[in-house]
């Protein structure tokens, strides 16, 4: 979603961040999603660049 493709341009991250959550549960498995987010936060504690 964060790389840009022939068909469309890169969303920002915090706009892939929104769409991967809203979706948890329907296109993305739920557990995962909530994996994804604490891998995010962590590493958004560890630098300033998620």
């Amino acid at each position: 979603m964060t790389s840009e493709r022939p068909y469309r341009k890169a969303l920002p991250k915090e706009t892939a961040i929104r769409e991967i959550v809203k979706n948890a549960g329907t296109q993305f498995d739920p557990q995962v999603v909530r994996y994804f987010l604490e891998v995010l936060e962590e590493k958004a504690d560890a630098t300033v660049d998620i």
